[in-house]
């Protein structure tokens, strides 16, 4: 009799090796996997299989011949995960809005290789649930919210004093909590720090306002549980630059990490510290181009020259703090490959040899913690109503993904060794 074996509880970071016993011989079969993301929409995978002599698929060494994805993959069942095409044109993501309740993912194996179409009213050979946890028990999750800063402080037990990380994940609403609470399974004391629509910040990004970050990183640093010296600053998207202006704004910046965040103010948003302001670059909205309603922003911000970006962000490359780029080469937002290169020459201007840039082929804008689907088409976060390209393929991203958390993990464990 056909029967899963897999850990039924991981953190969702995690690689997990899926097995189905009991089989025939060479028997086909296909293996899905479902799941139902917080807002409740629903997104599923498959794939399709061979049984070896023994009546055993193993997913991690069997190559998939057919479905959501072809070849040897590990965790495709998961990273390959899209709506149903049952469902229509639908732009739902799986990213995770509470992480005090895991993802629960249904496996299901059926018998034959199945079209998409066909698996809906087949009945499984066997099935199971698994569990992939973000906040596990031996890690305190505490909200913040005391009229000066809103966020949730993710704080890993066992240990007094551990390195501290701020991230900033960008242009979006309430506290974005996934990448935080990950990131502390790995021995970090994590604030993820809202800037829209949570406790008294406004309900729409109207600036950098790094007299906020500060506040922040003040916060963090004299935290309890938080190793002197200094601590990382990690952003994505704007979070990224923001990230980058704050090593500026604060001694207390040790590294800063930057991921697909432009090395200049744009979205029309300023940056904005005590008394200085850094004006954002225009957006020329005639060269925004289309296709079947999708809009692409890539070619519509005009790169400052050297000469004059610090304009446009505080001069960060002359700082002291380590900086680590990670870049992906399909993002169809922001043309980060090219600030990279501009921010390659203002480093070496400045005989600054404290950074790294590394570059990721086949991903998009929206870079989440592992096996996370692609979010390729989305709604842009400040022009309402407006889908937008973030570039990427599954493949690609899906690597990419994996690779970039293990910089980052690496960076972070050099930086604070």
């Amino acid at each position: 009799m056909a029967q899963f074996k897999v850990p039924i509880n991981s953190l969702a970071d995690e690689a997990i090796s899926i097995i189905v016993t009991g089989l025939e011989k060479e028997q086909k079969v296909t293996i899905q996997s479902v799941q139902t993301s917080d807002k409740g929409q629903m997104f599923h995978a498959f794939a399709c299989y061979v049984a070896d002599k023994n009546g055993i698929v193993n997913v991690e060494t069997t190559s998939s011949v057919r479905g959501s994805y072809v070849g040897i993959e590990d965790m495709g069942l998961f990273w390959a995960m899209r709506r149903p095409q049952c469902v229509g044109k639908s732009f739902g993501t799986l990213i995770k809005t509470d992480i005090t309740s895991p993802d629960v993912v249904r496996l299901e194996v059926f018998g034959g290789h199945l079209k998409e179409s066909d698996i809906w009213t087949s009945i499984p050979l066997a099935s199971t649930s698994i569990y992939r946890w973000y906040n596990p028990c031996n890690v305190k999750r505490i909200q913040v919210d005391d009229g000066i800063i809103c966020g949730t402080l993710f704080v890993p037990g066992g240990q007094d004093e551990l390195p501290g990380v701020l991230d900033l994940a960008g242009i979006v609403a309430g506290v974005f909590e996934q990448r935080g609470a990950l990131l502390a399974n790995h021995g970090f004391v994590v604030l993820s720090l809202g800037l829209i629509k949570c406790g008294n910040r406004p309900d729409e990004f109207q600036t950098g306002d790094m007299n906020y970050i500060v506040k922040a990183i003040d916060f963090l640093s004299s935290h309890k549980n938080v190793k002197k010296g200094g601590i990382c600053v990690m952003g994505s998207s704007y979070g990224g630059v923001l990230a980058l202006a704050s090593s500026t704004c604060s001694e207390n910046v040790k590294c800063v990490v930057n991921t697909n965040g432009p090395i200049f103010a744009c979205l029309g948003l300023d940056i904005k510290y005590r008394n200085e302001c850094w004006k954002s670059v225009k957006f020329d909205e005639a060269k925004i181009s289309v296709n079947e309603g999708v809009q692409n922003h890539l070619k519509c911000y005009k790169l400052p020259s050297i000469k004059i970006v610090k304009r446009h962000i505080p001069e960060f490359y002359k700082t002291t703090a380590a900086f680590l780029f990670c870049i992906s080469k399909d993002d169809q937002l922001f043309a980060c490959d090219e600030c990279s290169v501009l921010a390659e020459k203002m480093f070496q201007l400045s005989n600054n040899i404290n950074y790294k840039i590394t570059r990721y082929r086949g991903a998009g804008h929206i870079i989440l913690p592992p096996y996370t689907p692609l979010i390729k088409i989305s709604y842009h976060p400040i022009r309402k109503g407006l889908r937008i390209d973030y570039g990427g393929n599954y493949k690609d991203h899906s690597v990419a993904q994996v690779k970039i958390w293990n910089d980052i993990i690496e960076f972070l464990n050099r930086n604070f060794a």
